[in-house]
């Protein structure tokens, strides 16, 4: 029986990890039992593997030696006067930093509440 299992790129298995097959039949290693060395590479491959709304925009970016995400979308620039409002453009949330040891899911995580937290505020500037 093949216990071929996919990592992502930025994780290792710990030596001795054990395996556990799934119900498919197919084999995976429990998160804990990896570690982690993320780098701006692996963060934008993951990026690109998670599924959300075409109207947000993901973004990974690197400074210095730190790595963030950051969602942009599509919208109306909150802060100039509502006369010239008809406009849309590229607006941008905040930049959330990812550890290069943090495990894969909570940088999916990171990115779905990313979006989250950017339609919070889109909705919250429509009411002003």
């Amino acid at each position: 029986m093949d216990k071929k299992i996919l990592l992502r790129l930025g994780e290792s298995v710990m030596p001795e990890a054990p395996t556990v097959q799934l119900k498919n039949g197919s084999f995976c290693i429990p998160q804990h039992y990896l570690t982690y060395e993320h780098t701006l590479e692996s963060v934008e491959a993951l990026i690109c593997d998670i599924e959300y709304d075409e109207r947000y925009v993901v973004f990974a970016t690197q400074e210095k030696n730190e790595i963030y995400i950051q969602v942009g979308v599509v919208g109306h620039d909150n802060y100039v006067k509502k006369s010239s409002q008809k406009e849309l453009k590229l607006l941008f949330g905040r930049k959330w930093r990812v550890e290069p040891e943090l495990p894969t899911s909570e940088i999916i995580q990171s990115v779905f509440l990313a979006i989250k937290k950017r339609v919070n505020m889109k909705c919250v500037s429509y009411l002003s």
